[in-house]
Protein backbone atom coordinates (compact mmCIF):
# COMPACT_ATOMS: atom_id res chain seq x y z
CA UNK A 1 0.00 0.00 0.00
CA UNK A 2 2.68 2.47 1.10
CA UNK A 3 4.31 1.37 -2.25
CA UNK A 4 1.32 2.83 -4.12
CA UNK A 5 1.48 5.80 -2.61
CA UNK A 6 5.34 6.39 -3.25
CA UNK A 7 4.35 5.59 -6.88
CA UNK A 8 1.40 7.64 -6.97
CA UNK A 9 3.19 10.53 -5.78
CA UNK A 10 6.32 9.64 -7.89
CA UNK A 11 8.75 10.26 -5.17
CA UNK A 12 10.38 6.88 -3.47
CA UNK A 13 11.69 9.07 -0.66
CA UNK A 14 8.40 9.65 1.02
CA UNK A 15 8.48 7.66 4.50
CA UNK A 16 5.94 7.76 7.40
CA UNK A 17 6.98 9.84 10.87
CA UNK A 18 7.27 7.83 13.68
CA UNK A 19 4.58 10.18 15.44
CA UNK A 20 2.27 9.17 12.24
CA UNK A 21 2.30 5.35 13.20
CA UNK A 22 1.89 6.12 16.77
CA UNK A 23 -0.96 7.96 15.76
CA UNK A 24 -2.40 5.24 13.57
CA UNK A 25 -1.50 2.56 16.05
CA UNK A 26 -3.52 4.29 18.74
CA UNK A 27 -6.09 5.08 16.64
CA UNK A 28 -6.93 1.32 15.35
CA UNK A 29 -6.24 0.17 19.43
CA UNK A 30 -8.90 2.73 20.84
CA UNK A 31 -11.69 1.82 17.79
CA UNK A 32 -11.21 -1.74 17.52
CA UNK A 33 -10.53 -2.55 21.37
CA UNK A 34 -12.32 0.34 23.26
CA UNK A 35 -15.20 2.12 21.22
CA UNK A 36 -16.54 -0.93 19.33
CA UNK A 37 -16.74 -3.67 22.00
CA UNK A 38 -18.63 -0.88 24.16
CA UNK A 39 -21.11 -0.75 20.99
CA UNK A 40 -21.48 -4.31 20.03
CA UNK A 41 -21.38 -7.41 21.39
CA UNK A 42 -20.12 -9.44 18.73
CA UNK A 43 -16.87 -7.41 19.30
CA UNK A 44 -14.58 -8.00 22.05
CA UNK A 45 -11.31 -6.07 23.84
CA UNK A 46 -8.05 -7.66 23.96
CA UNK A 47 -5.23 -5.62 25.16
CA UNK A 48 -2.63 -8.14 23.80
CA UNK A 49 -4.30 -6.94 19.98
CA UNK A 50 -3.20 -3.47 21.25
CA UNK A 51 0.59 -4.39 21.48
CA UNK A 52 0.33 -5.90 18.92
CA UNK A 53 -0.91 -2.97 16.52
CA UNK A 54 2.33 -1.17 18.34
CA UNK A 55 4.73 -3.51 17.53
CA UNK A 56 3.59 -4.18 13.84
CA UNK A 57 3.81 -0.16 13.75
CA UNK A 58 7.49 -0.66 15.25
CA UNK A 59 8.07 -3.35 12.94
CA UNK A 60 6.97 -1.08 10.07
CA UNK A 61 9.27 1.94 11.46
CA UNK A 62 12.42 -0.32 10.91
CA UNK A 63 11.35 -1.95 7.89
CA UNK A 64 10.32 1.30 5.51
CA UNK A 65 13.47 2.46 4.85
CA UNK A 66 14.65 -1.37 3.18
CA UNK A 67 11.52 0.01 0.46
CA UNK A 68 12.99 3.08 -0.30
CA UNK A 69 14.28 3.48 -3.35
CA UNK A 70 17.75 5.39 -3.26
CA UNK A 71 18.72 8.04 -6.01
CA UNK A 72 21.43 7.31 -8.62
CA UNK A 73 23.85 9.53 -9.06
CA UNK A 74 25.46 9.91 -12.89
CA UNK A 75 29.33 10.50 -11.65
Amino acid sequence: MFSIGRMLKRNSFIEIKPWLIALICLEYALIFEWILPQKSRIYTADWIDVVMYFLGGLIFFFIQPIFRKEKKTNN
